[in-house]
């Protein structure tokens, strides 16, 4: 508790004016107080008929409350700290950014605990006393950092490859998860108010469900899986959007496969039996196994709707700039 005395003499405004006129004790002034408050007090006409009182200046009605006495000795803490550095311009609005992704509050929350660095994985469960084998269970080849665990390891990066998010040309950094989530938000420079892709704190969350369900309930889901679960979010999407003669194109044969012979692909079950029970809601509805090399097209569109967070369709409205020379190639190259 800090105690603040005063010595109230009962005219204080007085004292710094010249007697018997208005007019401000300007050196007195300047002695007194601060230079930006003494320039603003000699801007002042002091009113000589009115008696001199005692305002708090940390509140809109001049009265004191607890709540500003708190702020008031907050900043008195951070002003007596000369080494105090408050954060760079980039990280806040990383931190601030990280808030307004459009996910989950269990999503946003997970996603402050990545930036924060205290997801619970073994590097960190060792230095807070645990004695643990600190390799990651995913891979058994290195130390199981958050780093390493979502972004580094060989498990992680087939997750992130077989996602639809635009990945850093050079790979993720393997030492720094800030500059990774900067680029999954920031990725884009020209829509910086837009995230990369709205899909990516769910492949975190799969993945570090991965990593627990392997650790736990001795159960590691493939990347096959990791798959299925893309398609099954996929039809939940377009379902709560009331869209209907749909055509599904992947360049995962066994996707296609799966649905359409469900009994060889036994192990998806829970999977593929919210799939297959979807579909009926998309009637008429299509699978079609495309190269992704012969739909560049539908590939750049995805792309663009995901990254620039186009919820409507653009298409039938004419398009980005960029469509018409890609469909006029690709037709072109269908003649050829």
């Amino acid at each position: 508790m800090v105690c603040l005395k005063f010595q109230c003499t009962g005219k204080i405004v007085s004292l710094i004016l010249v007697e018997g006129t208005g007019r401000w004790k300007v050196n007195l002034v300047r002695q007194t107080f601060t230079d930006e408050d003494a320039e603003l007090i000699l801007k002042l006409k002091p009113h000589r008929s009115r008696k001199d009182s005692f305002k708090w200046g940390y509140t809109a009605n001049v009265c004191y409350s607890s709540q500003s006495g708190r702020k008031l000795l907050e900043l008195l803490k951070e002003s007596q700290q000369p080494l105090h550095v408050g954060l760079p311009p980039i990280e806040k609005n990383l931190w601030k950014a990280s808030w307004k992704i459009r996910a989950p509050p269990k999503l946003k929350h997970f996603l402050w605990r990545v930036l924060a660095e205290v997801v619970p994985v073994k590097e960190r469960l060792n230095s807070r006393g645990l004695h643990l084998d600190s390799r990651c269970r995913l891979c058994q080849a290195s130390s199981e950092s958050i780093c390493h665990l979502l972004f580094s390891c060989p498990f992680a990066k087939e997750v992130w490859d077989r996602s639809s998010v635009q990945l850093p040309l050079n790979g993720f950094s393997r030492s720094s998860v800030f500059l990774n989530v900067y680029h999954l938000i920031f990725a884009n420079g020209r829509h910086s108010h837009y995230t990369q892709n709205r899909v990516f704190p769910w492949v975190l969350w799969q993945i570090w469900k991965t990593r627990n369900a392997l650790i736990l309930e001795k159960v590691q889901a493939s990347s096959c899986t990791a798959a299925a679960k893309a398609l099954e979010e996929t039809d939940e999407c377009l379902i709560s959007t009331h869209h209907t003669n749909i055509i599904v194109e992947s360049d995962c044969g066994m996707a296609k496969e799966a649905i359409l012979n469900p009994i060889r692909f036994s192990w998806f079950g829970y999977l593929l039996e919210k799939i297959i029970h979807a579909l009926p809601f998309l009637y008429p509805c299509s699978l079609e196994h495309v190269e992704g090399a012969r739909n560049k097209v539908a590939e750049e569109i995805a792309v663009s709707v995901t990254r620039d967070h186009r919820c409507q369709s653009y298409v039938a409205s004419g398009g980005p700039r960029w469509l018409l020379n890609r469909l006029e190639s690709e037709a072109r190259r269908a003649c050829t």
